[in-house]
């Protein structure tokens, strides 16, 4: 071999040997045994940064735009084409972790907490009922400790509507809920999840003043008291778990619901839809006498044709015939065309026996006011979000139920209109200040078109 081009074989090997050493040498500030550790390595490997000069990684300096723009360049050239939806919620996820992280550095008790403070109006260009303004408030706080291996337990309050002038919320037996979760290794495909919780389960707005009427029927989704289980078998996603309406003094329940479900995913062996996720509920519902009962059967199908587009189908049967029907589609559009906007639009018809009365229990679903489906009704729903900037966003949402036979207006049962729109601005991290109109109307009602203004902070930490 000449000498000349064993000489240059000698150097590229030196050359390659030095940017592998390079790529995996430890940084000073940077020791194994810390957290973060794996991360700043891996980046390095991928050739995503390098570090200073001196040996050190200097992972507690401000970063500024130019470092940050080049990183992420960099990381996008490695990685190649990457879904900007997939992203955005990614960075959203480790958002929320990093500040998990700030809350509990050590693994010791987290707290958290959202106030949300509100000054409404009511009937200001509608009806001649009692006017607002009307000062309200709604406080969310958690108090959770994570003991490792899948073991862990959170304390929560949420004080609901029991604000200024709200409705009477009692705080043992209704503002609080208690969460506990633990996983067993009992050698299946993979460990069962047990989530126990003891809560007041869904909980409807009082209204005590005539100026807000527009917010009638809304929900707040609490926790049931209860016990769920999850694992993996044979490739599915299988769970159990019963729940109680409300425990007496004497710990007997009122009313029972025991639910057992699978689900499985089809990945992309369906044509046209890169993914189709299957599922199936029964549900059975008993008094706490035995003198009623109840069952369903839910079924589920949600196709996913991209990232941006994913549609949900949902049968319920809770009868031998159609009046014990559910179907529903629900659609989701997210940024499809790169201008920042996300829209869903919504069906569900719901036959005249498919929810029993008699079980608090028994809640075919929500609509996009939050406001519970009710039997012989049709309910049409879309809404819409759109990004201005980074922090401030358009959003529009409306809702229209009809008769069970697509009829409305005076005497059409169940009919209702609710629209309304807003902006949403987050004035720094974790404040938003938000504002909205809306109209209701209820053809049935005395004063059959009433609206409401809403002024919020919503601050969270």
């Amino acid at each position: 071999m000449p000498r000349k081009v064993l000489l240059c074989l000698i150097l590229l090997m030196l050359v390659a040997f030095s940017t592998s050493a390079a790529a995996v040498r430890e940084f000073k500030d940077v020791p194994e045994d810390m957290w973060a550790a794996p991360y700043v390595y891996d980046l390095v490997k991928l050739g995503v940064t390098t570090g200073y000069p001196d040996g050190t990684f200097r992972g507690k300096n401000k970063i500024t735009r130019y470092e940050a723009a080049v990183m992420m360049a960099k990381l996008a050239d490695k990685l190649g084409g990457v879904d900007l939806i997939e992203v955005k919620e990614d960075i959203a996820t480790l958002k929320q972790q990093i500040a998990d992280l700030r809350r509990n550095p050590q693994g010791g008790a987290a707290f958290s907490a959202e106030i949300d403070s509100y000054s409404k109006a009511g009937n200001l260009l509608t009806a001649s009922g009692q006017r607002g303004p009307v000062m309200d408030y709604r406080l969310k706080s958690s108090v959770s400790r994570d003991f490792g291996d899948g073991a862990s337990v959170a304390v929560n309050l949420d004080t609901m509507d029991a604000g200024y002038g709200g409705g009477q919320q009692e705080l043992a037996t209704q503002l609080l809920d208690v969460e506990g979760k633990l996983s067993a290794d009992v050698g299946m495909e993979a460990p069962i999840d047990f989530t126990v919780t003891v809560g007041p389960g869904a909980r409807t707005h009082t209204v005590t003043t005539g100026a807000l009427v527009a917010e009638t029927g809304e929900i707040f989704v609490r926790p049931d008291s209860g016990v769920l289980a999850q694992s993996k078998m044979w490739g599915m996603d299988v769970e159990g778990g019963a729940f109680a309406d409300s425990i007496a003094n004497n710990g007997y329940f009122d009313s029972l619901k025991i639910i057992a479900g699978v689900g499985y995913s089809l990945g992309d062996w369906v044509p046209v839809v890169s993914g189709l996720d299957l599922g199936a509920t029964a549900t059975y519902l008993r008094s706490a006498g035995g003198s009623d009962t109840d069952r369903k059967i839910d079924l589920t199908a949600s196709a996913i044709f991209s990232p941006k587009i994913i549609t949900d189908f949902r049968l319920g049967i809770g009868g031998s015939d159609k009046s014990g029907l559910l179907v529903g589609a629900d659609m989701a559009l997210k940024d499809v065309f790169d201008t920042g906007t996300i829209i869903n639009v919504s069906a569900v018809k719901i036959g005249a026996q498919h929810i029993n009365p008699n079980f608090a229990l028994d809640i075919a679903g929500l609509d996009y006011f939050n406001r519970a489906y009710v039997n012989s009704s049709v309910d049409l729903a879309g809404k819409i979000e759109q990004a201005v900037s980074e922090d401030l966003f358009i959003k529009g949402i409306g809702d229209i139920r009809l008769s069970s036979d697509f009829g409305y207006g005076a005497g059409k049962a169940n009919s209702l209109l609710t629209m309304q729109g807003g902006l949403a601005y987050q004035i720094a991290p974790g404040t938003l200040v938000d504002a909205a109109y809306r109209i209701y109307q209820d053809p049935n009602a005395t004063d059959p078109t009433t609206d409401m203004a809403v002024l919020g902070l919503t601050y969270k930490f």
